[in-house]
């Protein structure tokens, strides 16, 4: 049997009436308690702005590097062994 979710909870059938009544108007009461806090896009900043978010950047740059530098150096025509040294010399002046 396939079911699926639905996105509010007004067209949710398989809660009980005052349920779905209950929980749309919690969802409301939150929604316009951050809208006044934050305003529609502050959730996306905030964020952003968040030292852990930071972290993730930096651990994404860092797999970039190291996945993509060697290429990036073959593909201006250095031979293996000038890849391999100018693909070390990050982790090297680290």
């Amino acid at each position: 049997m396939f079911f699926y979710l639905t996105d509010r909870p007004e067209e949710a059938d398989w809660l009980a009436r005052d349920e779905r009544e209950w929980l749309s108007h919690r969802l409301s009461i939150e929604r316009r308690n951050r809208e006044a806090v934050h305003g529609l896009r502050g959730s996306v900043r905030s964020a952003r702005d968040q030292p852990k978010s930071g972290l993730f950047r930096a651990v994404a740059i860092n797999y970039g590097l190291s996945f993509f530098l060697p290429q990036i150096a073959k593909a201006f025509g250095l031979n293996t062994f000038l890849t391999t040294l100018v693909s070390a010399a990050p982790y090297l002046s680290a």
